[in-house]
């Protein structure tokens, strides 16, 4: 079950998704227009993830919210005339009508057919990551047109289309049917020459409807609506050509392959060494990380930033000797550079020769308050819920909760049959914050369930409860002047945004770089006016402007880009990156 609902009116623009997915659901919720926030909450059992589900949907629907259906895109199949239609080609076939589709496909010759034999069809690791890669454009092509995965459907619901599967003969391969319960097919195997190539499945209480190529990997039908228009036909035509095409890169393929392994052999084998012995005495901290074609060399350069070089294998020992010129001469430039800089691959979709707002507009009033209030908020409920050293429950008992009072806040109890389902409380008619059996939910700053400290041993019990309760008013009305206050500082220095455009444009004039100017709001404090400029190698460099501080940095942009491509005529292609992205240990050479 999946449900997205929105939320909109004149100050803000916001999303509610949430997902079960067997026992448990996930919650992603934040401003329209932006990736948002994620939390997962796992349950007993499916109903009762269903159950909590549709009590949140009810709630935010009560708050305004509007469910949005999924836009419904057209599965289409495209076929040809059913009539005998003659091709003059002697290596197709028009089906009639009758068989399996009436599209035109490829006819497997004697050779190609001898090729389904036990040394073609034997797998093993490579050969099972190569047909993997290989076979997802035919199934995109296919079967997942608009849909990846259909509705849970029924083995009734789908016996029909087994049973049309079935009646039809299909070139190329001969097919067994295994009939079950109420003599509906569980599934159809196909072989050709003699071996076993492929199966399709039904839907049991066993196993999911799925289909099943020799190479031990299983793979979903897509929609049911695809399905009716001829889909999985459209496989069973293309899958033996598809077969044949592989097989004539076996040789190719597996020949590279075993180089590769060879050269990471030797590489693998000696590359700490190699590394240690280049960089001794050097002083400098690395870290190395060992994938499957290729090293990360990663160099300290501050507490903040660290060099990465993509190292191949292949090529790891023509690069050797460029290795420590390239680290030396880097770290000694970027002591140069007097703003802060990330150089990394081009993968953001910038506009370049435009400011993006887009991200500007995004920093309203509800972003505002999540950095605000989340961390004041938790630190409240940690000194007043979390003090204690209670036994660590999974729900709250809110009927006893139910029963505190409060001289300053007013309560509300929604009961579901005789349980009670949530505590609302208002302070001067304004709902403040909701008490559920798993966690808080505040109302002033758009945020979902504070919940229990996963890292704490303690859970509230009643006395710390009438704690939060009672205090909550003291805490929560000076921090609202303490908000507004801090507002208005940062409203004047995004309204200043528009400006540092005009200036940037005025000093790269006269310069031939493609660059674009962003707004980057880091935790909605940090504000930063961020220049992206596109620099040698696909890279995009950014330079990081605060806004108190963009002005006296601007003519140092052109500096800082010269200083960036001396560092790019180095023989190793690198990045710039931040450390905190990644968690490792640094090793001192």
């Amino acid at each position: 079950m999946k449900k997205y609902l929105e939320f909109k009116d004149e100050k803000s623009h916001k999303f509610w998704e949430i997902e079960v997915s067997g026992n448990s659901h996930e919650v992603r919720y934040g401003k329209i227009g932006s990736k948002g926030r994620k939390s997962i909450k796992n349950f007993d059992s499916e109903d009762d993830a269903k159950k909590d589900a549709e009590k949140l949907i009810n709630a935010k629907k009560k708050k305004g919210y509007l469910e949005i259906s999924a836009n419904k895109t057209e599965n289409k199949v495209t076929k040809v005339d059913n009539k005998d239609t003659k091709i003059k080609n002697k290596d197709t076939k028009v089906l009639k009508k009758g068989d399996i589709t009436s599209c035109v496909y490829y006819t497997l010759n004697e050779d190609e057919i001898a090729l389904f034999n036990d040394e073609y069809l034997k797998i093993d690791s490579f050969r099972i990551k190569l047909w993997d890669n290989k076979i997802k454009p035919v199934l995109r092509d296919s079967l997942y047109s608009g849909k990846y995965r259909m509705k849970k459907a029924s083995r009734k619901n789908l016996a029909p289309f087994f049973e049309r599967f079935a009646a039809k003969e299909t070139l190329n391969m001969q097919h067994v049917v295994s009939r079950g319960k109420d003599n509906i097919i569980d599934e159809i195997k196909y072989s050709i020459n003699g071996h076993h190539v492929l199966t399709i499945r039904n839907q049991s209480d066993e196993h999911d409807a799925k289909i099943l190529p020799f190479w031990e990997k299983e793979y979903y039908y897509g929609s049911k609506e695809n399905m009716e228009d001829g889909g999985v036909e459209k496989f069973l035509v293309t899958f033996p050509r598809f077969c044949v095409e592989i097989f004539s890169q076996f040789e190719k393929k597996e020949d590279e392959h075993k180089k590769e392994e060879k050269i990471k052999e030797v590489s693998l084998n000696n590359i700490d060494m190699v590394v240690k012995t280049l960089l001794k005495g050097s002083g400098h901290y690395y870290n190395i990380d060992v994938r499957q074609k290729n090293c990360i060399l990663r160099i300290k350069l501050d507490e903040e930033k660290h060099i990465e070089m993509s190292l191949p294998y292949k090529t790891f020992v023509k690069r050797i000797e460029h290795i420590v010129p390239t680290i030396n001469d880097i770290k000694e430039k970027f002591k140069e550079l007097e703003i802060p800089v990330l150089l990394g691959n081009n993968k953001s979709r910038t506009k370049w020769g435009e400011v993006d707002t887009e991200e500007l507009e995004l920093a309203d009033e509800d972003n505002f308050k999540i950095v605000f209030w989340e961390p004041k908020v938790e630190k409240f409920m940690n000194d007043t819920l979390f003090s204690g050293k209670n036994k660590k429950v999974e729900r709250f008992n809110l009927k006893e909760i139910a029963k505190i009072d409060s001289a300053k806040l007013r309560k509300e109890v929604d009961m579901d049959g005789d349980n009670v389902d949530r505590i609302e409380y208002y302070l001067d008619d304004e709902l403040v914050f909701e008490i559920l059996s798993y966690g808080v939910e505040c109302e002033f700053f758009d945020s979902d369930f504070i919940t229990l400290n996963e890292d704490a041993n303690t859970s509230p019990n009643i006395s710390d409860w009438k704690k939060f309760i009672d205090r909550f008013p003291d805490f929560y009305l000076p921090l609202l002047k303490e908000k507004e206050k801090k507002e208005k500082e940062e409203s004047k220095h995004i309204k200043d945004f528009e400006n540092i455009w005009k200036k940037l444009k005025n000093i790269m004039k006269d310069e031939n770089y493609e660059y674009a100017l962003d707004y980057y709001d880091e935790n909605y404090y940090y504000h930063l006016a961020q220049v992206k400029v596109k620099m040698q190698s696909k890279k995009v460099l950014h330079l990081d402007l605060h806004f108190r501080e963009v002005l006296d940095k601007l003519p140092k942009i052109i500096p800082s880009i010269k200083l960036i491509e001396q560092m790019q005529e180095n023989k190793i292609d690198f990045k710039i990156e931040e450390n905190e992205w990644w968690e490792t240990e640094w090793e001192k050479a």
